[in-house]
């Protein structure tokens, strides 16, 4: 599973350099949220200079929010972005938070944290690509 993830990490990169527009991927998972499941849709494009746009989180469900993503660091397989927007309801607390992303070894393992970018996170995830 590990060696899928890095080749579509690597993918990932490859498109990006031929095709910027088109190289998002789509990545879902299901956020607890104090038992209740909030489903999570990433899109998520390969990672670039820092502050320059990622892609888009976004929340359904009684969530029903999402933000922007923008590259606040990278490095190796790790990636930080910064969350841009003002998320509504729920996602009050992730504004101006951000995102920590690493591969792990059932999918890409997503950390969200407040403004403070305060560990531990408050939301930890794990993301899959999306069915086709």
């Amino acid at each position: 599973m590990m060696k899928d993830i890095r080749s579509l990490l690597v993918g990932l990169a490859v498109l990006a350099s031929v095709f910027p527009a088109a190289a998002a991927e789509r990545l879902q998972g299901v956020l607890d949220d104090r038992g209740r499941p909030v489903p999570v849709t990433l899109s998520l494009a390969a990672t670039g200079a820092q502050g320059t746009p990622a892609g888009t989180l976004r929340f359904d469900g009684a969530w029903a929010c999402g933000f922007d993503l923008e590259v606040s660091a990278a490095s190796g397989q790790a990636a930080s972005y910064f969350l841009k927007g003002a998320g509504a309801g729920r996602c009050v607390v992730l504004n101006a938070g951000y995102l920590h992303s690493r591969p792990g070894s059932d999918g890409v393992t997503l950390e969200l944290r407040d403004r403070g970018n305060t560990v531990p996170a408050l939301y930890t995830l794990t993301v899959r690509p999306a069915a086709r």
